[in-house]
């Protein structure tokens, strides 16, 4: 019993020690380099390190070549067996008021070991609360809105069933 128990033991330091000690930074150059391949370009960000998790502050989003967005901070945390993703007031640019709200409160992205399929995702802003899910196997991503009141510019894109307002789209 001895013997498992320090077995368990290393391997939980292992574990820990792959995600205190991951090249964090060099993560998010090859992200940002995968994402200029597909025309989204992140700039004037500031890279903090932590101890399981990076953080982004002030970073403007292109997508070809138009600024789309201005984030406060994106915190990227992970411990092997589970990531989360946590963007914070995403101001989006005037240009596209027309077709959603321009400020994004909060957004949580969460990846588990438990279902490598699917990320789950969360937000809030003026269009109140959302929640939704991205099916990596299928490609398909759907987010479900939950006032009604407040996605009238959004409804030529939703679609309606007895859970309530909803976007769905695959990519």
């Amino acid at each position: 019993m001895q013997v498992v128990k320090k077995a368990l033991l290393v391997l939980f330091l292992v574990l820990l020690s792959l995600a205190i000690f991951a090249p964090k930074r060099e993560l998010y150059y090859l992200l940002e380099e995968r994402l200029m391949q597909e025309d989204i370009i992140i700039t004037n960000e500031v890279i903090e390190d932590g101890l399981l998790s990076l953080t982004l502050k002030h970073p403007e989003i292109y997508f070809k070549g138009i600024r789309v967005a201005q984030i406060e901070s994106v915190r990227l945390w992970s411990v092997l067996f589970y990531t989360k993703l946590a963007i914070k007031s995403i101001e989006l640019d005037k240009t596209l008021q027309r077709f959603v709200a321009t400020q994004v409160e909060k957004v949580a992205i969460t990846h588990t070991i438990i279902a490598p399929q699917q990320l789950s995702l969360q937000g809030e802003g003026g269009f109140g609360l959302i929640e939704g899910s991205v099916l990596l196997d299928t490609r398909v991503a759907r987010v479900n809105l939950s006032d009604e009141q407040l996605i009238t510019k959004l409804k030529p894109f939703l679609k309606k069933d007895d859970k309530g307002w909803y976007y769905e789209t695959s990519f």
